[in-house]
């Protein structure tokens, strides 16, 4: 008799991520917002429970009443705001996961991260909890050019640059929009920013890829682009990459994938945050590409016990490339096809609205589509990324 399927219970979650445990040979149920739910989820998913997972003592019920009739081997997020919910119900059925409380806390929330570093000796960027725009005003009159920003948050949203001409009540109205309760103030890092892609597995932390990142600058640092491997020297590399184990270590991070961002000023790598996550903005999806390594099948291998080894890079480097729309009602959005069939593009994806108003860029929710390009090497990657993005037209 061949062996059982291991059975999965999955918080949240897009299609790459289902399809990969359908290809792993996994059983699954998932918890999944309504506006997550998709035809492959519902065609492929065990049992699909429609709720908001964020609420924690819900999801714990819901978890066990599928757990008494159906046991579950391990529960899995990859959703950053199911991280948390699903580490609850993992210790509530005692059962294995990527995502643990104590390291979820940590990461979830930037002052707690922040604190966790400081404790490790490292206290790379001046940070405090801020509640008003006297605060705030104190904080930047001590340290400069300053970031304020939800403590718990994603996307970017709620962001703002604070330097000597900024509207200070204006970005803390802005700041408090986003719906985080606590927000704090950073002081502001020049430099080139990168986002560090690691592997865990039983504490044992491995870099698989840098990624060097554009933005839309000050005030709101929307990201606008990304390329694999990252322009960067050897010796800046490996620093970078030590600070991150640091960091992983600092939070108590056993198993997963991470997340990291950082800058690197005058030599010194700086912090900026992280998550116990795969990289958003499909940068997972570059890394796959250049290294060959499938974090969440890795993961998925990683705690049940199964085998799992990385097939050969498919690319020496790969770049993203965002259009981001403001200032216009979208009536069309045309040159898609004319884009995926332009050198180098292995995919072009546009998520935009006709009829939708897009206003001053604030946040993630302002990209209307992007291209994925490879090359032989960055430049050639970011060329063909930015020669397609150029085929493409608002109206």
């Amino acid at each position: 008799m061949s062996e059982p399927k291991h059975n999965i219970l999955m918080i949240g979650g897009r299609d790459h991520t289902f399809v990969r445990i359908d290809e792993m040979g996994l059983r699954y149920s998932a918890l999944q917002i309504r506006a997550h739910l998709t035809d492959h989820l519902l065609d492929h998913a065990e049992t699909v429970v429609v709720t908001d997972y964020e609420d924690i003592e819900n999801s714990v019920a819901l978890a066990r009443a599928l757990h008494r009739n159906t046991p579950f081997d391990a529960v899995f997020s990859f959703a950053e705001y199911g991280f948390l919910t699903a580490a609850h119900i993992a210790e509530a059925l005692d059962l294995p996961s990527n995502c643990q409380i104590p390291a979820v806390r940590l990461t979830r929330n930037k002052r707690r991260m922040r604190e966790a570093l400081r404790g490790c000796g490292i206290e790379d960027v001046p940070f405090a909890r801020v509640r008003s725009a006297d605060e705030i005003a104190g904080f930047a009159a001590r340290h400069g050019d300053s970031i304020i920003k939800p403590a718990e948050g994603g996307g970017s949203e709620g962001v703002h640059f604070i330097d000597a001409t900024t509207d200070i009540s204006t970005a803390l109205s802005r700041a408090l929009q986003a719906g985080r309760e606590e927000l704090i103030a950073e002081a502001f890092i020049p430099g080139p920013e990168y986002s560090v892609e690691t592997m865990s597995v039983e504490g044992a932390h491995r870099v698989l890829a840098i990624t060097e990142k554009t933005t839309s600058g000050a005030p709101y640092f929307i990201e606008s682009g990304h390329v694999q491997p990252a322009a960067l020297g050897a010796d800046d590399a490996v620093r970078i990459g030590e600070r991150v184990r640091v960091l992983l270590d600092a939070v108590g991070y056993r198993t997963g994938p991470a997340h990291t961002e950082v800058k690197l000023h005058n030599g010194a790598v700086y912090v900026i945050e992280t998550q116990t996550r795969n990289g958003g903005d499909q940068i997972w999806e570059l890394t796959l590409e250049t290294t060959g390594v499938d974090v969440f099948k890795e993961t998925f291998a990683a705690i049940l016990g199964l085998e799992y080894s990385a097939p050969p890079p498919a690319a020496r480097a790969m770049a993203i490339r965002y259009m981001l729309a403001q200032d216009r009602v979208l009536d069309a959005i045309t040159g898609l096809d004319c884009a995926a069939s332009a050198e180098g593009v292995t995919r072009v994806h546009s998520s935009a609205k006709p009829g939708t108003r897009y206003d001053t860029v604030l946040s993630a929710a302002s990209r209307v589509a992007y291209v994925l390009a490879r090359g032989d090497n960055r430049e050639q990657a970011l060329a063909h990324a930015k020669a397609a993005v150029a085929r493409i037209e608002l109206r």
